[in-house]
């Protein structure tokens, strides 16, 4: 009986995983985006990620990985179709040091920047205008 159950999952578990699995549109995902310092001066130089996750719970693996750094507007730009299987994403930024913090444009005002809630603010298969802002907490 026990050996019958374990064929049965064997062949069941792949289709109901298939079926679990994230769908996303087949059309690029722009992300537009701007840095400013405290007095909103451009950032040049600024390190962007914007990474997917397959599995973000255990050994996690990339679905896409890119990198760009700011130019001297303080501009950066992505463009990503968003692979099945992605379960996180990730928009991060770096170079700019302590006691600085990020922070995002959300509804007119400057909000802390937690780069794991990306699809809080990003829309996927769409352009994305993002503005970010280094200040001191």
């Amino acid at each position: 009986m026990k050996r019958n159950q374990f064929w049965l999952w064997l062949l069941l578990l792949p289709p109901l995983l298939q079926c679990c699995e994230k769908k996303y549109p087949n059309a690029e995902t722009i992300i537009q985006g701007k840095i400013v310092d405290e007095n909103d001066k451009p950032m040049e130089g600024i390190n962007f990620s914007f990474y997917g996750l397959r599995n973000p719970f255990k050994s996690s693996t990339f679905t896409f990985n890119l990198i760009t750094k700011t130019n001297k507007n303080g501009e950066f730009t992505f463009s990503q179709v968003i692979p099945n299987g992605t379960v996180s994403a990730d928009l991060s930024f770096s170079g700019f040091g302590l006691p600085y913090q990020g922070y995002i444009l959300k509804d007119s005002k400057f909000v802390l920047y937690d780069p794991s809630s990306v699809f809080a603010y990003v829309t996927i298969g769409k352009t994305n205008n993002l503005k970010f802002q280094i200040k001191k907490p």
